[in-house]
């Protein structure tokens, strides 16, 4: 699987600032995926981006853990839809 992350010139003109990862839950710390996406993580926070993700385990997870063995920022947001009161709850913000 390829990781080497190069962002399209027609985008350097924006500043995108959050990058979301979404995949399963299901993947586990053992899987070529998980090591794929946490190496991902990594990169883009060290790149000064922030992650955003659900919260959960396997890919969110593994991009969480990606951005926070270089001290970037990630934001891991969920919501709990039998709670009506809090519907979207931030689980964590972890800034350098």
């Amino acid at each position: 699987m390829k990781t080497d992350i190069q962002i399209p010139e027609k985008f350097t003109a924006k500043k995108i600032e959050k990058i979301a990862f979404f995949g399963s839950a299901d993947i586990t710390k053992e899987h070529p995926l998980y090591q794929e996406v946490y190496d991902i993580a990594k990169k883009v926070a060290q790149m000064g981006k922030v992650v955003v993700n659900g919260g959960g385990p396997g890919v969110m997870q593994a991009a969480t853990k990606g951005a926070e063995s270089v001290v970037g920022k990630s934001v891991a947001v969920t919501f709990y839809p039998d709670d009506k009161f809090k519907q979207l709850t931030i689980l964590s913000v972890c800034s350098a």
